[in-house]
């Protein structure tokens, strides 16, 4: 593509807010004045209010768009290309890939702006050098155009005017992969939205005040979520603590801390790219059927095609622990600038042997709720981040590769079992948060966002869907009972915890452990099986001190170690638990049946969540994170109500953790 040292000026209108806010209206405002350039002027108008959309299509899924931080609309420059079919003697908007690129300018706008009479438009002056062959016979010609903002530099633009282009034609640019879409929340890298209308016709002999203009819409290639105050019925905020259950079943759920996870750090395509119409439940179409900055299709309920990104199809459910081998598009440009490799990477990987050891790797980068006392975020909506695109065929919508929040709270019940008095079965009892030796009902209720408690509460266990105190009320309900129910007498000796422990076991004989019964018994941590094992071994007499329970379970009487060797019994210190939320791009309205878009995140929405309510105890700090689980399950404990706007904003409400 040889170029002409010709230098064609466009006069470039760049949007205040530049993302894809009202190409409904295009002919609001935008009366500015160009600088003069050498031979044509041509006025750009990077146009961006509001638009409307139904739930599962382009625009968001609530009447209003927004117009978002500063920071998130800031122009510093421009790169402007313009494009024609090969064969074009008649006007296209259309960008296909037998589109040519035949023109392209750059301009850094810092200082160089002036305002239209709009919100959303501002100009300032990009030059444009076009081909030999344009220049020659540009007059009177219909060309499109695609608009790049906050590219950094000039390097697109020499990309494609070199004497020998590394970028010459419509599909390398499309699938050009943009390695950042935004630096931690500053210069959004922003590209064209819409193919239609989106032309400029050149003239010769114009000048500033007498050039046509041309109407353009760019979006940022990232996404916003952010997280709402949960407020009361007096729209007062409640510091996100939330109460679940009723009677001595309720419980206080606070929500401490929050972080993203499973952000695509790999890579975005340079401009947006769908599938065409398919049916729910159908595969994701051959890449041969996807448009170019073409929309988001859908109803109401429900999305009819799907957005891709460049890993897009080959996310699968045998590939999901293993990322890296997920493979890129095979028509993905990449600059030779760029060195990188092209492997499918996360940023805040969902993965790890457990949750505690998951946020061990988040806690740095998490946000403060409940113990905040910030107003932005008692009182205001916080952004967590701003991820990439990142969307999966709805059989692949799996945790190990849906970008989703991380709550880590404290659960705090109203009572638990414990150990009775006589040592030999469990009751019911408020628990002791205030460490002072009473457990009532008023320090339950007076549980406010501090960070700790007193020496009476150290955690809970629970087992079969139960809480106790600890360990041995777990042993002495399960045992102590089945003995009875097992001698079928009530003379006869049974025993506890404290019998199996330190030299209280050797005073029990192995006969005495089978004429019980015992030896058929087992019990939550299997103790009794393995005194069954040592029984067995043949020898006679009595158990020997070092087959206590204490032993065993390598724990001490009131200790708060973790019975994680136990998978029938968990352990919460401190209360502490997880709740996993899995961001929802186009709800199909259908609980336990993942549909099309319904998980992912697409450039420039805004996915704003609100958590409503919390079902239930969150998972433990041993449990493991599964990759493979879907994100969508028969069982879910976080009610979120969202909404997404344009800038569009997807909001998650109605959480139930």
């Amino acid at each position: 593509m040889k170029m002409k040292s010709t230098l064609w000026a466009l006069a470039f209108a760049c949007a205040a807010v530049s993302c894809s806010d009202d190409f409904e209206d295009p002919n609001k405002g935008g009366n500015g004045n160009g600088a003069n350039g050498e031979t044509t002027f041509v006025k750009v108008a990077v146009n961006t209010g509001v638009t409307t959309k139904a739930n599962a299509g382009e625009d968001g899924d609530i009447d209003n768009g927004e117009v978002g931080l500063e920071a998130e609309y800031k122009v510093d420059d421009v790169t402007v290309i313009l494009y024609k079919l090969l064969d074009g003697t008649s006007p296209s908007t259309a960008f296909t890939s037998t589109s040519t690129l035949v023109a392209a300018g750059y301009a850094e706008t810092s200082g160089n702006m002036s305002d239209g009479t709009d919100w959303h438009k501002k100009y300032t002056t990009v030059s444009v050098q076009l081909t030999e062959e344009e220049a020659d016979d540009f007059d009177g010609n219909t060309y499109g155009l695609i608009t790049v903002t906050n590219w950094g530099s000039s390097g697109l633009k020499d990309a494609i005017v070199a004497e020998t282009p590394e970028l010459d034609t419509a599909t390398e640019l499309a699938s050009y992969l943009v390695r950042k879409t935004n630096t931690s929340g500053q210069k959004f890298v922003m590209s064209s939205h819409i193919d239609a209308g989106e032309t400029v016709k050149l003239q010769a002999n114009t000048t500033a005040e007498s050039a046509p203009e041309a109407e353009v819409h760019v979006e940022r290639l990232a996404a916003k979520v952010r997280l709402n105050p949960t407020l009361d019925g007096t729209d007062a905020p409640t510091n996100f603590i939330f109460t679940t259950g009723t009677g001595d079943e309720e419980a206080k759920i606070r929500l401490d801390k929050v972080s993203l996870v499973n952000e695509l750090s790999s890579g975005s395509y340079l401009l947006k790219r769908v599938t065409s119409e398919i049916a729910t439940g159908a595969a994701i179409p051959e890449v041969s059927g996807d448009d170019w900055l073409a929309d988001e299709l859908g109803a109401t309920t429900a999305a009819k095609n799907y957005v891709i990104d460049p890993w897009t199809r080959d996310k699968s459910l045998a590939k999901v622990e293993a990322i890296n081998t997920v493979t890129v598009a095979t028509d993905l440009y990449k600059p030779t600038s760029d060195t990188g490799d092209k492997t499918l990477t996360y940023a805040k990987a969902f993965t790890g042997d457990n949750y505690a050891a998951l946020w061990g790797t988040l806690a740095s980068n998490s946000i403060a709720l409940a113990q905040a006392t910030d107003e932005d975020i008692l009182e205001a909506a916080v952004t967590l981040g701003y991820p990439s695109e990142n969307t999966t065929s709805a059989a692949a919508s799996l945790n190990g590769y849906s970008t989703g929040a991380l709550f880590q709270a404290t659960y705090l019940p109203k009572k638990w079992s414990a150990v009775n008095a006589a040592g030999d079965g469990v009751e019911s009892a408020f628990i002791d948060y205030n460490g002072d030796g009473i457990g009532e009902e008023a320090d339950f209720t007076g549980i406010d966002g501090g960070t700790s408690f007193g020496t009476g509460f150290k955690g809970f266990y629970v087992y079969q869907g139960n809480i106790y105190k600890d360990e041995i009320a777990i042993f002495n309900e399960s045992v102590w009972g089945s003995q009875k129910e097992l001698d079928g007498v009530t003379s006869a000796v049974i025993y506890n915890y404290d019998t199996f422990k330190g030299i209280a076991i050797t005073q029990l004989s192995k006969e005495t452990f089978s004429k019980h019964l015992l030896a058929g018994k087992t019990d939550p941590f299997g103790y009794l099986a393995y005194l069954k094992t040592v029984t067995d071994a043949g020898t006679t007499g009595n158990f020997a001190e070092e087959n206590s329970i204490e032993n065993y379970l390598g724990l001490a009487e009131n200790s708060t170690a973790n019975a994680n060797a136990y998978k029938n019994v968990t352990f919460y210190p401190g209360g502490l638990c997880y709740y996993p939320y899995w961001i929802k791009h186009a709800d199909n309205g259908k609980p336990t049946e993942m549909g099309i878009m319904e998980f992912g995140i697409v450039r420039n929405n805004i996915y704003d969540m609100t958590v409503t309510g919390i079902k239930g105890l969150g998972l433990s700090g041993t449990d493991k994170p599964e990759p493979k689980d879907p994100d969508e399950k028969k069982t879910f404990y976080f009610n979120v109500k969202i909404n997404v706007k344009n800038w569009v904003v997807r909001t998650n409400g109605n959480i139930i953790l």
